[in-house]
């Protein structure tokens, strides 16, 4: 993995310089995901229910009610398929 990390940096310094394209950043950047087992969740524009677990609220959520998400989130899928949020969405 050390050596995809290494790989996506310097990919992202190409992109930055104009020597690469942001598909090769991506390409990089969905295996690391791959291989670390973690995704990302929730669309933006979407309304789910608030989960306080998996969302965070931007402004006043005093009562339980469905929200919309303004930014994904991140979790890592365990090997029993359950799942561990690491980063949550952005919901109002």
């Amino acid at each position: 993995m050390e050596h995809q990390i290494g790989a996506l940096l310097l990919a992202l310094e190409r992109y930055k310089d104009g020597e690469t394209t942001i598909e090769e950043v991506e390409s990089i950047a969905q295996y690391l995901a791959f291989k670390a087992k973690v995704e990302t969740f929730g669309d933006i524009g979407e309304a789910v229910p608030f989960k306080p677990f998996e969302h965070f609220p931007v402004g006043d959520v005093t009562e339980v009610r469905d929200v919309v998400i303004q930014m994904r989130g991140a979790r890592f899928i365990r090997d029993d398929g359950s799942h561990r949020v690491l980063i949550k969405a952005l919901v109002n």
